[in-house]
């Protein structure tokens, strides 16, 4: 069951007036909604939204003198109905691992009132699973389980163990939970390892793990072609490949493969969240197609509402047309699902970006990278903030960290002649971009990053004709040229207005409701 929900609240004030709205679903909440809680206002106005102490979303806006009319309309699913829960993501769940810290303080950390812990045992082609279902206040047991099934049954001990659970809690699968745990078939075990695998090497996401998932994955298929998890693990490999901090191949070369791998996907199973959400990535990177991806990372979602990559794409979909508090609203939604995903709090830290609100991405970018220091691209965020904001020296030395631990990643160096160059640096941004043409010889390097340096150095001419190479080879990062704020200084210019026409993109920045702040080489 779904429960709509809403308000119109009209106010009448004699002068300018600033109001703080307690007016959005709490937080553990968030996840369920449909159709999104959004503050519209009539007369528009800037709307500026933070937690408070007690984890509650607020909205802060200054009502012009007349009549303000505040109204949402939203769409929440009823928890009592469907039996819904928010699932903590592996890759935050793992992170406390080694941890030694107490149950209760992880669960608090988490936000959570239950924890399940277990081990997986194999005996040749036996698989024997236990598991213990804990309270967290309480750090007491409610319930333990011990299944054994053959290998080859491993999915459908996924699905009863998860059912047991649901139990437990008295509650029930809901429907979407009940279609992604159905395995219709026996899995082959060899075909089940090798996925795994090279899952296990996807979350690595280095350039040599990504080859090394994409092996994996292709040996699966080739035992078993029509196994349709592996043809999302390739989509999904493949689409990394020519991502910022990454970037090794080009777009021409990832995009395609990315969208061939999906569809195949989806032809085996419409069910698979991560096919659309590939879908939804290749549209908006590649086809510069913002309906098409919208509607695929929506499909997604509704699929798979705790799919926080899939919610952090679609808030970048978003962000890119100027949607700057819906693609936060999206981004903080998928921290509740993976709270210590580096990757995340980076994306978040980048909506906060796109909107020039370059306090918030230091905040978020600090505690990220207290419990991930060697992140690139945490350092790479609050590099151009702290730029943006005149701090050239903590922007460097961030720009030369986020160099570092990606292992010398061509955008990564772009950036760092972009920060050199705003800080007074020119002979060592020169020196920088040099290296950078010389990498370019035997290494893939987006046409975008040769732009982002060129534009540190003040050359605009050149950056402005490697924008436009940039638009030929379809660059990862051009579809958010419209609303980056380092771009700032091109846009006046009839030539950057142009290209922007050229990938639909200039009705994006001629609505956008404020430029923020720009280094200015």
């Amino acid at each position: 069951m779904q429960i709509r929900l809403g308000y119109e609240l009209i106010y009448e004030c004699q002068q300018f007036t600033p109001m703080i709205l307690t007016l959005n679903v709490h937080y553990t909440r968030a996840s369920d909604l449909v159709r999104p809680d959004y503050l519209i206002t009539d007369p528009p106005v800037p709307v500026k939204m933070y937690r408070d102490g007690f984890g509650n979303w607020c909205s802060r806006i200054v009502a012009p003198p007349g009549r303000s009319r505040l109204t949402t309309d939203a769409l929440i699913n009823d928890l009592s109905a469907l039996g819904l829960w928010r699932v903590i993501s592996r890759t935050s769940a793992m992170h406390y691992r080694s941890s030694g810290a107490p149950l209760r303080v992880i669960a608090q950390e988490l936000e959570v009132d239950a924890v399940v812990e277990g081990a997986v045992f194999r005996d040749g082609d036996r698989v024997r699973i236990t598991a213990r279902l804990i309270d967290a206040a309480t750090e007491q047991g409610l319930r333990s389980w011990n299944f054994e099934r053959e290998l080859k049954d491993i999915l459908h001990l996924q699905r009863e163990l998860a059912s047991a659970i649901a139990a437990q809690l008295k509650g029930k699968l809901a429907p979407e939970a009940q279609a992604r745990l159905s395995p219709g078939n026996e899995v082959d075990p060899e075909t089940h390892l090798l996925y795994l695998q090279g899952r296990f090497y996807w979350n690595e996401r280095t350039p040599a793990s990504l080859d090394e998932a994409i092996r994996h994955f292709e040996r699966a298929l080739k035992k078993d072609p029509n196994h349709a998890p592996s043809h999302v693990g390739l989509a999904e490999t493949y689409q990394l490949l020519s991502a910022q901090g990454i970037g090794v191949r080009p777009p021409g070369e990832t995009f395609p493969l990315t969208k061939q791998a999906a569809m195949r996907a989806l032809a085996l199973d419409d069910s698979l969240a991560g096919a659309h959400a590939a879908l939804g990535y290749t549209a908006l990177l590649w086809d510069w197609d913002w309906e098409t991806s919208e509607r695929e990372f929506k499909r997604a979602l509704d699929l798979n509402p705790g799919y926080a990559n899939a919610r952090f794409w679609y808030a970048a979909a978003l962000a890119s047309r100027g949607r700057f508090d819906a693609g936060r609203e999206q981004a903080r939604t998928a921290l509740q699902f993976d709270p210590v995903s580096p990757i995340l709090r980076a994306g978040l830290a980048w909506m906060h970006h796109l909107a020039g609100e370059y306090d918030a991405v230091i905040d978020v970018c600090r505690g990220a990278l207290e419990l991930n220091p060697r992140f690139p691209i945490l350092h790479h965020r609050i590099a151009l903030a702290y730029g943006l904001k005149g701090l050239h020296r903590e922007a460097i030395e961030h720009h030369r960290r986020a160099v570092d631990t990606s292992g010398g990643s061509p955008d990564m160096i772009a950036h760092l002649a972009f920060g050199l160059a705003a800080g007074g640096e020119a002979d060592e941004a020169s020196r920088t971009l040099r290296m950078l043409d010389e990498r370019r010889k035997t290494h893939y390097v987006s046409a975008f990053s040769m732009a982002v340096a060129h534009l540190g150095l003040g050359d605009r001419d050149a950056a402005l004709g490697w924008l436009e190479k940039a638009v030929q080879e379809h660059s990862w990062y051009l579809p958010f040229a419209g609303v980056e704020p380092i771009l700032n200084p091109l846009r006046t210019d009839p030539r950057f207005v142009r290209l922007l026409q050229q990938t639909g993109l200039a009705a994006t920045a001629a609505a956008r409701p404020r430029l923020a702040p720009s280094i200015t080489p």
